[in-house]
């Protein structure tokens, strides 16, 4: 299973998509842009096609800017706050720039870039999605949400040798299995009040008995409409016909 930065981002960009809230965002956003014409486009696009054309702009740059961000957040964990987004708003805005520039081409031809306007074009698109995706990374970053733990709280009930990257959590009578990269150990405690405590770890629950870790999954199995989980250190684990929609939610099994 691919764990790498962009696979991440796409799994995270595929959860939002299955929002209604965000399509009604996007096609509102839309919608706004081409009834005020904006850049000069109602000068040359009749309504219908001035309504498509920018409901697809905005979702194919906010595709391309939902990834950028989410790939150079998981990239970059340790970089400054000041180089994080400076390094996010030039890239978001190159490609953004690009994606409206192929747009544009393939609708027009090039004779929309000739003579000052390239220049113009670029640096307004640039400058644009550069600033608005500073300012909202900024926003997000102070807007007062409930402070994320730098580690989960559940490793503070193992001993400090077994304190690592959580891989899974499985009842046992009153007991809870919790499983690390570095040992198991057995916790007197609730599953539901277990799974409480693995913030800002990202899981999920499998089975009644079971959760786990989603980026130590390493592949799912099905068949006989049954469904399997290897976890990164070669366990298997059952998964339940009532939480199979969790794996596609998260990305993990194929519709």
């Amino acid at each position: 299973m691919n764990n790498s930065p962009l696979q991440l981002a796409m799994r995270e960009m595929r959860r939002d998509f299955q929002r209604p809230v965000l399509w009604v965002a996007l096609g509102g956003v839309g919608l706004v842009l081409a009834f005020a014409g904006a850049f000069g486009t109602a000068d040359v696009l009749r309504p219908v096609p001035l309504v498509l054309y920018w409901i697809s702009v905005v979702i194919l740059t906010y595709c391309a800017g939902a990834l950028t961000v989410g790939t150079l957040r998981r990239a970059l964990p340790s970089a400054s706050r000041f180089l994080r987004l400076s390094l996010t708003g030039l890239a978001v805005g190159l490609v953004v720039m690009c994606i409206v520039a192929a747009v544009n081409t393939a609708l027009f031809g090039t004779g929309w870039l000739t003579g000052g306007a390239a220049i113009r074009f670029a640096v307004s698109t640039l400058g644009t999605a550069c600033v608005v995706t500073i300012i909202l990374e900024y926003a997000f970053a102070n807007a007062g949400t409930p402070t994320v733990p730098e580690h989960p709280a559940l490793l503070s009930r193992l001993p400090v040798a077994k304190r690592g990257p959580l891989l899974s959590l499985s009842a046992v009578d009153h007991y809870v299995e919790v499983t690390t990269t570095k040992g198991t150990e057995l916790v007197l405690i609730r599953l539901a009040d277990a799974i409480a405590e693995t913030q800002p770890t990202i899981g999920l629950r499998i089975h009644r008995s079971h959760w786990i870790a989603r980026d130590h999954v390493a592949s799912v199995a099905r068949g006989s409409g049954k469904a399997t989980v290897r976890l990164s250190d070669g366990r298997t684990l059952p998964v339940s016909r009532s939480n199979l929609p969790r794996l596609k939610e998260h990305g993990l099994l194929p519709d």
